[in-house]
């Protein structure tokens, strides 16, 4: 099973001796924020689930956050399209030799603002 990047992935959580991790930050209509990540199944794994239709999901810690799994995305998630990314971003400094194939401009003052990066870096994030 393998963590992907999906259409909406906003960033990407990091640990030493962990594998990175995509996911989507979003924020529900009462203004609780959420994480949405996407797991890839293999063949041998789908056909384990198929044959005992158990899914185990593991947490490190002492007590588990309120979570649910699904088989398709449960967010609408609307782009900010007046953000720009290069502001809050570590690798900023590497501007513009960071770009990759996966940037999407937002329509904020000039309509250079990067909304979407897939080198984006915040915070003890990539």
């Amino acid at each position: 099973m393998e963590a992907i990047k999906t259409e909406t992935t906003n960033t990407i959580f990091t640990k030493e001796g962990c594998f990175d991790l995509p996911g989507t930050r979003y924020i529900y209509e009462d203004g609780t924020p959420g994480i949405e990540t996407c797991w890839q199944l293999t063949e041998e794994e789908i056909q384990q689930v198929v044959k005992t239709g158990k899914i185990y999901v593991y947490m490190m810690g002492e007590s588990v956050p309120p979570m649910f799994l699904a088989t398709e995305t449960c967010i609408e998630f609307k782009k900010d399209t007046k953000i720009h990314l290069c502001d809050t971003c570590k690798r900023s400094s590497e501007f513009p030799e960071c770009l990759n194939d996966g940037i999407e401009f937002g329509d904020g003052h000039g309509n250079d603002n990067i909304i979407v990066c897939g080198n984006y870096e915040q915070d003890g994030e990539k």
